[in-house]
């Protein structure tokens, strides 16, 4: 793989609270010239199969993924796992199993607090919005553009969907020790994802300090480049992952038309997110060869940015 190579190592399909199918979302890797892809969908790995045997009929090498969300410190924390092998995913699958009840009885939460402020909707309803998917916020939100209660998407989660409004509820979470061991037993990568998201809830300026007790954790690396994170922090991410010895990542959190303004392979400031960028990484992974996906073990020299 070449240096200047699109990669992309977190994305959502359809499987959890995307837009495209597993393997649509492969199709639009393929043509936007993405040549390693991730699909990370929140806590669960349906769509995995579909994903990358589009990914092999398309010549994308694809990768076996998940975004667990897990306690840290009593903040919330993400986690992207990277390359696990299903024949290894008992402690991930159970994992996943209780974070999927736990996501059960919130959404059940949601309706009865929504109701509670007048907003007269029904689980049938954001069942049937779902239409088979892992039922998440973005559908809530659809049912209530639908149903003529905000105009778009984006008002929905500021009116009624997050921290403070009335169908707000805060998502159990296993431990972070929990998350890390079931990646790890699972043959994968855990990766902070997202990682200036931690200042929302620890209230500081900068997100290093965090960071330097997070890589004692077990953790296997940082997603430095992600929309979310700004050009200059996210150098010094890179600048602290390697002082640790641990893995610089990059995805976009593609979400299709569910998360507006996000591009596969694209960071901030529309920053191309390129193999060069993460090129430990890659190598990693092709060392390991993901069974799933029948990764080929040959990444090559990688030129690495900075």
């Amino acid at each position: 793989m070449e240096g200047t190579d699109l990669v992309d190592f977190h994305t959502h399909s359809s499987a959890s609270d995307g837009t495209l199918t597993p393997a649509e979302l492969a199709e639009e890797a393929a043509r936007r010239g993405v040549k390693m892809i991730a699909l990370s969908d929140h806590d669960t790995l349906d769509g995995v199969k579909e994903f990358c045997a589009a990914c092999d009929r398309l010549g994308v090498s694809g990768i076996a993924g998940v975004e667990v969300s897990c306690e840290f410190q009593g903040t919330r924390l993400h986690l992207v796992g990277l390359g696990m092998s299903t024949d290894r995913c008992q402690a991930l699958a159970g994992l996943l199993e209780t974070a999927r009840r736990w996501r059960d009885e919130r959404n059940r939460e949601m309706i009865v607090r929504l109701n509670r402020a007048g907003i007269a909707i029904t689980m049938d309803e954001v069942e049937q919005e779902a239409g088979g998917e892992v039922i998440a916020r973005p559908h809530f939100a659809r049912v209530l553009q639908r149903r003529g209660m905000v105009p778009e998407m984006p008002e929905a989660f500021v009116r009624y969907l997050v921290p403070g409004t009335p169908g707000y509820v805060a998502k159990k979470k296993p431990s972070l020790s929990d998350a890390v061991g079931a990646i790890h037993a699972s043959g994968g990568l855990a990766i902070v994802a997202h990682p200036t998201s931690l200042l929302d809830s620890n209230g500081g300026k900068s997100v290093l300090p965090v960071l330097r007790v997070l890589g004692k954790s077990g953790v296997d690396g940082y997603e430095a480049w992600n929309p979310e994170v700004p050009l200059a922090t996210a150098h010094k991410i890179v600048r602290l992952a390697r002082t640790q010895g641990l893995l610089v990542s990059g995805g976009s959190d593609f979400h299709g038309d569910n998360r507006y303004g996000r591009s596969l392979a694209r960071g901030a400031e529309n920053c191309r997110i390129e193999a060069g960028d993460v090129a430990e990484l890659v190598e990693k992974l092709a060392e390991m060869r993901n069974a799933e996906c029948g990764m080929p073990s040959r990444g090559g020299s990688i030129a690495r940015r900075g």
